[in-house]
């Protein structure tokens, strides 16, 4: 795929920032890691490696301790399940009825 000048730049300025520049091999994107990058634009292609997303999954929820009532979030990594939470003499309500999900860059 030829890439305009303007998609050119902007991978050679991510370099510049440091980023990790993927050439196209035959066997697919490679990281570059071989020191300075010599541009050849004419017999390779390169592209910015693509960052690793994840997802997220988790609920509000209210809790009580004592004389406090808090908010805090259960996760789906969470060390309990959502029975045992819910059956904590600490449990109040969810304030999220439905999971919640964000997205964050690795």
């Amino acid at each position: 795929m030829s890439k305009s000048t303007v998609e050119k730049i902007a991978v050679m300025q991510a370099y510049l920032e440091g980023k990790t520049i993927q050439l196209l091999m035959p066997s697919g994107w490679k990281d570059w890691s071989l020191g300075e990058l010599e541009w050849d634009w004419g017999r390779t292609d390169y592209q910015v490696k693509p960052t690793t997303k994840k997802c997220v999954g988790y609920r509000r929820y209210i809790y009580k301790t004592y004389d406090l009532s808090l908010i805090s979030t259960y996760s789906e990594n969470s060390h309990l399940t959502i029975g045992e939470l819910v059956t904590s003499k600490f449990f109040v309500k969810w304030i999220d009825t439905e999971w919640q999900y964000e997205e964050y860059e690795e």
